[in-house]
């Protein structure tokens, strides 16, 4: 079922939706532009996706009014839009009828002043975050008082409360699960790619500036496995540093051969959190020049870039502390990659959504996480998988990528 306005019934009579998300706004040019001019370069997970999944499940006739804005925050007054419209072509619309959906956690939320805003969310934080701060959007679930909408892929009863400043709770719509899904069922285009270098040549001002730079052609070693690391950037307290510390430091043991490549999705800002998990690698590692050398770094963009991930046959560890890891799983099973989703608590909360709970990683041990954010230092004491854990792990993981290498070719 497509998103229609059914879903946006009190906003049938928009001219015009702008979308958002965050991201380098040095990829574009202008205030507004078509989405055709979209230059977003992770398309598998995180906002990016969401967004793109909205977009394809949309009806034409919701389509035809879409937008983007790179910095919706950034307009003051209803004349300030005025410029930006004529830019593409389209008439001095009245602010007060234009609505604006942001796509992204509630920390990440933003308003365009003078509009009608609703907020598209994945993320459902259940952890007590501590920090430096008391920014009244640090703890995951408060949105600005302006949000009129949360728009969510699926109802949890356990999910936190949204609330909006000063204690209002929003109101909430469920999408459809096209809004999930359609946008891996387009054709593919020449500018889809996917690109993975190695940990220790990553360069952020290339991987920060544009679209990845083409599909990468890894060399296949039928003794290696592909453990697919997903990593959310946004998450200030995700594992999945220590946890590629932790898969490294067994890689002299007795356990099946692997690679691990990282798949970083959600841009919260410049941080510099994968210069970090370098820095890490390189202070604490004991085999520090292998890890470099040896783990990938990745990004793709469409249906190609798709394709040739999936040619590696990976298995996805997925943090199912990751606020965002329902839909994480969710997105990965839906493009044939299989899932272990570190916590068994998270695997139970999946299991009450009446839909097949991905296999799990138990976690047997704690550490503490403790990370830069836009809203000061955050941290949180986290389980975590213990070398016995992980050695287990990539001995499932080599039995869930032969069964999903048999069913591919059974097909």
């Amino acid at each position: 079922m497509p998103v229609s306005l059914e879903e946006l019934r009190a906003w049938s009579d928009a001219p015009a939706f702008i979308l958002s998300c965050p991201g380098p706004v040095s990829r574009y040019h202008a205030a507004i532009v078509p989405l055709a001019q979209l230059a977003l370069t992770q398309s598998l997970l995180g906002w990016d996706a969401q967004m793109l999944g909205f977009i394809a499940a949309s009806d034409p006739g919701l389509r035809a009014r879409m937008f983007f804005a790179p910095m919706p925050e950034m307009f003051d007054s209803p004349e300030s839009l005025f410029g930006a419209w004529r830019a593409v072509g389209q008439p001095a619309h009245r602010a007060g009828q234009i609505v604006h959906l942001r796509f992204g956690g509630a920390r990440a939320a933003r308003v365009l002043k003078n509009a009608r805003n609703g907020v598209v969310m994945a993320d459902d934080e259940r952890r007590a975050i501590f920090g430096k701060t008391r920014h009244p959007f640090a703890d995951g679930r408060t949105l600005p008082a302006a949000v009129n909408r949360v728009f969510v892929y699926e109802r949890d009863k356990g999910r936190g409360e949204i609330i909006r400043f000063g204690g209002l709770p929003a109101p909430v719509t469920m999408l459809p699960d096209a809004a999930l899904t359609a946008d891996l069922a387009l054709p593919a285009t020449a500018d889809d790619a996917f690109e993975a270098v190695a940990l220790g040549a990553y360069q952020p001002g290339p991987w920060t500036a544009g679209p990845p730079a083409g599909i990468s052609r890894l060399a296949k070693d039928a003794g290696m496995r592909t453990l697919l690391l997903p990593w959310n950037l946004a998450d200030p307290v995700s594992c999945v540093p220590d946890l590629l510390l932790r898969l490294y430091a067994l890689r002299n043991a007795s356990v099946p051969r692997f690679r691990a490549i990282l798949l970083p999705f959600n841009y919260p800002g410049p941080l510099g959190l994968i210069r970090a998990i370098l820095r890490r690698v390189k202070n604490d590692a004991p085999n520090a020049a292998h890890v470099l050398e040896d783990a990938l770094i990745a990004r793709l963009r469409g249906k190609r870039g798709l394709a040739a991930l999936q040619r590696l046959n990976p298995v996805a560890w997925v943090d199912g502390h990751d606020p965002e890891a329902n839909y994480t799983a969710r997105r990965l099973t839906a493009a044939n990659i299989p899932v272990l989703l570190i916590g068994p608590d998270a695997a139970e909360a999946a299991s009450t959504r009446k839909r097949p709970a991905p296999a799990t990683l138990a976690c047997d041990a704690r550490i503490w996480v403790e990370t830069p954010s836009l809203f000061g230092t955050l941290a949180v004491d986290t389980p975590m998988l213990s070398a016995n854990a992980i050695s287990a792990g990539i001995d499932q993981s080599v039995q869930l990528a032969r069964a999903q290498r048999q069913a591919r070719e059974a097909v």
